[in-house]
């Protein structure tokens, strides 16, 4: 299994605020969204690290606070302060599909293997959007705050999502299956976590995994300042960044790297060549 060292290799420039949300496609795509109201579609440049933006897709009316990528499709799916989620035709740069129904700010979106998308907001809920539709088929409440995060489990077994109530909860068949205690702080980033379960970070500056069924299976404390977002790399590692300016590389539960950066770092992404890309 690689261990690797991480070195700036590019710097993405071209959004006029700051970027708030990173994700990659499958085919090595980065995808950045910005307080400037736009999402943009990076590709690396041939024989070169450099990334050139192809497309920026324009359509909120708000800070864009959330992206991620269709697998398989093309698409590429936001949300935002407008309270909107909107899909995208990547390759068009033009909406597909606007999705409404949340009553405030929508702050994290993911898709799950069977392409449904989940969205949760400030308002508290969590909605499932099936794969085409424009109308939510689930709404998920019990959380007594903000949603920060949202994690669709491999093979539709569940979703779990991450509130400003400290908890985690699971969600099965539309139902809270199980609240998860133990962040004395707002929860902020989920990531999946290969043949082990999946990863929490929070404002209490700590990491924490877990198994898919609920259990705590460990603890570490990272950093003394708030932790805003998680990725897994294909090798183990886990790689969070957060108030400290710092991206950190985490392996078997230590820490391997820090890298500084020259501000906040909001969000932490994994691509598929196993490198990683922020966004602050």
């Amino acid at each position: 299994m690689e261990r690797r060292t991480f070195a700036l290799s590019a710097e993405l420039r071209g959004h006029e605020q700051d970027v708030r949300c990173v994700a990659a496609t499958d085919g090595g795509d980065v995808l950045t969204a910005s307080r400037d109201a736009s999402v943009r579609v990076w590709t690396r440049a041939a024989d070169s690290t450099a990334y050139e933006s192809r497309g920026t897709l324009v359509g909120h009316t708000h800070y864009v606070g959330a992206v991620t990528a269709v697998p398989g499709t093309g698409s590429v799916v936001s949300g935002s302060n407008d309270k909107h989620v909107i899909v995208w035709d990547d390759s068009a740069g033009a909406p597909l599909r606007l999705l409404e129904g949340h009553t405030d700010v929508v702050s994290c979106v993911a898709v799950s293997d069977e392409g449904d998308i989940i969205s949760g907001s400030w308002d508290k809920t969590v909605r499932v959007w099936r794969a085409g539709g424009v109308n939510a088929v689930d709404v998920l409440k019990g959380h007594d705050q903000v949603v920060w995060a949202v994690l669709p489990f491999a093979h539709n077994v569940g979703i779990a999502s991450a509130s400003g109530d400290r908890t985690v909860r699971i969600w099965r068949a539309g139902k809270c299956a199980a609240t998860l205690t133990g962040h004395t702080d707002v929860v902020r980033g989920l990531a999946l976590v290969p043949a082990l379960g999946f990863a929490s970070v929070a404002n209490d500056g700590t990491l924490r995994l877990w198994s898919l069924e609920g259990s705590a299976l460990l603890s570490v404390q990272i950093s003394g300042s708030f932790l805003y977002s998680v990725a897994a790399l294909p090798n183990g590692d886990l790689a969070v960044c957060g108030e400290d300016r710092s991206l950190r590389v985490v392996r078997d539960g230590s820490l391997a790297q820090a890298i500084a950066h020259p501000a906040p770092v909001w969000s932490v992404a994994a691509l598929p060549n196993g490198d990683l890309v922020t966004g602050g």
